[in-house]
C-alpha cells in the first residue's frame, strides 16, 4: 500500500445478496489503486453478513443496521464510518473494473477544482451521448448518462450533500443534481464499472409492486420540492423536473392518483393531456 496515496472509502450497502457481494468486494480489492478501505453496510439482511465469510485482501469493515433503513440511509451511514479523503459507492450486485479508482483519482488530482469525477458504467443502459469527455457537467439532462457506481467524490463535498433519506427512489438523481449545481463535476468517457442489469429480487431500491408508479411519482415529487426549496433553479432545470413529473403522471390513471390523494397543477394537467394525445398518435 502506498500511504502517500489519498485513502479512498468504498461504501457497499447490501441486503440479502451475500453471494453477489463477494464479487463486488473482490472487484474493489483487485483495484490497481491500493489505498482503499471497504465499508459494507448490511441493511438488516435475513442472515447477518459476517466478516469471516469474505477472505478480503484489503481493509474490510462490516456494519449491520439495527433495522432496515433503505439504500439512501445505508449509504449515508457508510459515509459516516468512512475515513477516506475520497468516497465511492458500489451496489452489492455490481462491480468495478480494475482501474476505476486509479483512473478517476488521477483526474481529480490533475484537476483539483473538481469535487467529483464520473466514468462510464458498462451495461447500465445509460446514455453517454448526453456527455462529452473531460467536460464540466452543467445540465440536469446529463443525468441520463451518469451512474453513482461510476463516480469518485471528495468526501468533504459529499458530506455537504448526502443522500436524501426520505426518498424511496431517485436518491442517485438527487445526488447528481446537487453535484451538477456546483458546476465542478466532470465526466470522462472511460469504462470504470459494470452494472448488473439482472438485479432481481432483494435490491434495496426495489419497487416492483403494483404501486410502483405511484411510489415513483411520490418520490419524484419529494425530490422536486426539495430541489426548489434549497436552490435557485434555471429555466432548463425547471423544465427537466416538469418533463419527468409529467412522464410519471402519465403512467398513473386518475383512479390511482385519487386513491393516493395526488393532485397536480392546471398547467401540469394541460401538459398531461397533451402527453396522452401524443402517446395515442405514436402508437
Amino acid at each position: 500500500m502506498n500511504t502517500k496515496e489519498p485513502l479512498v472509502s468504498v461504501v457497499i450497502p447490501t441486503l440479502n445478496r451475500s453471494k453477489m457481494l463477494t464479487r463486488a468486494i473482490e472487484s474493489v480489492c483487485q483495484q490497481t489503486y491500493k489505498n482503499i478501505e471497504i465499508i459494507v453496510i448490511d441493511d438488516y439482511s435475513d442472515t447477518p453478513v459476517q466478516l469471516d465469510d469474505y477472505n478480503a485482501s484489503c481493509s474490510l469493515t462490516i456494519s449491520r443496521n439495527k433495522e432496515r433503513l433503505g439504500g439512501a440511509a445505508s449509504r449515508n451511514r457508510g459515509a459516516e464510518l468512512a475515513n477516506g479523503t475520497y468516497i465511492s459507492f458500489l451496489d452489492d450486485d455490481d462491480y468495478y473494473l480494475e482501474d476505476k479508482i486509479d483512473f478517476l483519482m488521477h483526474k481529480l488530482l490533475e484537476q483539483p477544482e473538481l469535487i467529483a469525477a464520473f466514468g462510464h458504467v458498462k451495461g447500465s443502459g445509460l446514455k453517454p451521448n448526453l456527455l462529452q469527455d473531460n467536460t464540466f457537467i452543467t445540465s440536469f439532462d446529463a443525468i441520463g448518462g451518469l451512474h453513482t457506481n461510476g463516480s469518485l467524490i471528495k468526501k468533504e463535498e459529499f458530506d455537504k450533500v448526502k443522500f436524501l433519506e426520505s426518498l424511496a427512489k431517485y436518491q442517485d438523481t438527487q445526488l447528481h443534481m446537487e453535484m451538477i449545481k456546483s458546476q465542478k463535476v466532470k465526466y470522462f468517457n472511460h469504462p470504470v464499472a459494470f452494472w448488473n442489469k439482472d438485479h432481481g429480487e432483494g435490491q434495496i431500491t426495489d419497487l416492483k409492486t403494483t404501486k410502483q408508479h405511484i411510489k415513483g411519482l411520490k418520490a419524484f415529487t419529494t425530490l422536486e420540492i426539495y430541489m426548489k426549496s434549497i436552490y435557485t433553479l434555471s429555466l432548463s432545470e425547471y423544465l427537466y423536473l416538469l418533463k419527468n413529473k409529467i412522464y410519471l403522471l402519465s403512467k398513473c390513471d386518475k383512479k390511482m392518483l385519487a386513491e393516493n390523494d395526488i393532485s397536480y397543477s392546471w398547467y401540469e394537467s394541460i401538459l398531461l393531456f397533451l402527453a396522452g394525445i401524443y402517446a395515442k398518435f405514436k402508437r
